[in-house]
């Protein structure tokens, strides 16, 4: 499989280069600004056979012969004001965050904002054909965090 990229999508960099420019205008945030404005250029989503990266304001990648548990956290937006109207702008107008989260066979998790990228539910569909042994699980997200739902029971 080739590999398959998805960049932010335009309300994600908009949102982000807003930040970015508010702190550099608070001139001992510069650096956090440029740096934000730098991580936003290159920002993506890369799938190929083997595994799936996200780069954003942080690297992500899960290989996907190391998925143990494979799931979406849908977590809700709280907040009002400008906060909120750039963090719906950036989640793709969604009052929720849409992560994929992934238990590796090591027992790390690994977890990644989806709607912050072009076609996010275009990227579930090749995680879910990539890992077609593991069931892609909703994972609740309680009152401060979230957790693995028990498995079913085995007859």
């Amino acid at each position: 499989m080739e590999t398959i990229e998805y960049p932010f999508h335009k309300g994600a960099r908009t949102s982000l280069y807003v930040v970015a420019a508010l702190c550099i205008i608070l001139v001992c945030a510069a650096p956090i600004g440029l740096f934000f404005i730098w991580r936003v250029s290159k920002g993506k989503v890369s799938i190929d056979s083997t595994r799936i990266r996200a780069d954003g304001l942080m690297s992500d990648e899960i290989a996907f012969a190391d998925v143990e548990r494979l799931g979406i956290l849908k977590i809700p937006l709280g907040g009002a004001g400008l906060g909120r109207a750039l963090a719906r702008l950036k989640l793709d107008n969604m009052d929720h965050g849409v992560n994929l989260v992934a238990r590796l066979k090591s027992g790390k998790n690994v977890k990644f904002l989806l709607n912050q990228y072009e076609r996010h539910g275009e990227i579930i569909e090749k995680v879910k054909q990539a890992c077609p042994s593991v069931p892609m699980e909703e994972i609740p997200m309680g009152l401060l965090t979230w957790k693995w739902p028990e498995p079913a029971p085995l007859r």
